[in-house]
Parts: structure tokens; C-alpha cells; sequence
């Protein structure tokens, strides 16, 4: 069996995600605003830009329709739930806010997209917590040595689904 950890170098170009949004809004995002959301990630954090990454990008609605597959009023709607849910900033070039979509559509300039800094703090946080360790890309056995992986709540929930569902039909 080969070495189970891939060194960095072999995975090649990726983009820092935050954790947060994979753990805490994939599953609450619909598809057209999680796309949405992505491109914006690499388009931000995806590009150095002097010692760290970009805070924000300007992205026309045709690049965004070419890089998520979606149309522009689907895109339009996805931007403005992405804004109100808090996890995307609009602005102009000189940094006002463009918070809603009539706002949005009346500036004449180049639209700024950045995540929100609220996903940062969480991350900063996090990482005071958590000790510094070797990154690999295998997995790890938790520190307990007992592995939790959540089926024992989804086998409950299936279970109470079920029998709710097969009663009902009775």
C-alpha cells in the first residue's frame, strides 16, 4: 500500500477555503448561490496579492455567468441572498457600500465582491484554539481514540422518520 499523506506540491494550485462555509453553509446554500459563492472565494483568496490574498475582486455579471453555469437574473438574486445573509460585501471602487440590488443596479462603476470579514474572525479564533500541527492530507484518528463520525444521530433520525413515515401509512 503506498504512503497515505500527498505532499502539497503534488496536489498542484488550490485556493484556502474557509472551513466555515464547507461545515456551516453548504448545506444551507442553494446551488446557484453556493456556485456564486466559490467563484468568489477564487477569485479573492485564490490570488496573492503582495504578502496575502486578495480581499476583493471586481467581476462582471458575464464572468460570473461564464464561471458558474447560471443566468443573470439567477445570479442577481443569489448575490442579493449572499448579501443579506451576511457572507458577501458589495462595493465600489472607492469602498461604498452597495447593499441592495437597486443599488447595485444604479452604480455605473465596476462592482467589488469580498467576502464578509465576519468569516475571518471565526477563523482567528479558531486558530488560537487549536494547536499548531504537521498538515497532511490523510485522515487523522481523532485525539480520543474513539471516532465519532455522526451516524449514530443519523441512524436516530432515520429511525424516528421511519417509523413516523410507515405509521402514517398504516
Amino acid at each position: 500500500m503506498q504512503d497515505e499523506t500527498v505532499a502539497l506540491e503534488e496536489v498542484g494550485a488550490f485556493v484556502p477555503f474557509p472551513s466555515v462555509l464547507l461545515d456551516e453553509w453548504l448545506p444551507r446554500l442553494k446551488d446557484t448561490e453556493w456556485r456564486l459563492l466559490c467563484v468568489v472565494v477564487r477569485q479573492t483568496l485564490g490570488w496573492k496579492s503582495g504578502e496575502g490574498r486578495k480581499r476583493r475582486d471586481w467581476m462582471s455579471q458575464s464572468q460570473l455567468i461564464k464561471r458558474t453555469g447560471r443566468y443573470s437574473a439567477a445570479l442577481s438574486c443569489a448575490l442579493d441572498v449572499l448579501v443579506r445573509q451576511g457572507l458577501l460585501c458589495c462595493s465600489t471602487r472607492e469602498g461604498k457600500p452597495l447593499l441592495t440590488p437597486q443599488e447595485r443596479r444604479q452604480h455605473r462603476g465596476r462592482i467589488y465582491i469580498a467576502l464578509a470579514p465576519r468569516l475571518f474572525e471565526g477563523a482567528k479564533e479558531q486558530q488560537k484554539e487549536q494547536p499548531k500541527r504537521k498538515r497532511s492530507l490523510a485522515p487523522s484518528a481523532p485525539e480520543s481514540g474513539r471516532m465519532f463520525t455522526g451516524w449514530e444521530q443519523a441512524g436516530a433520525i432515520f429511525e424516528k422518520r421511519w417509523s413516523a413515515g410507515s405509521s402514517a401509512k398504516e
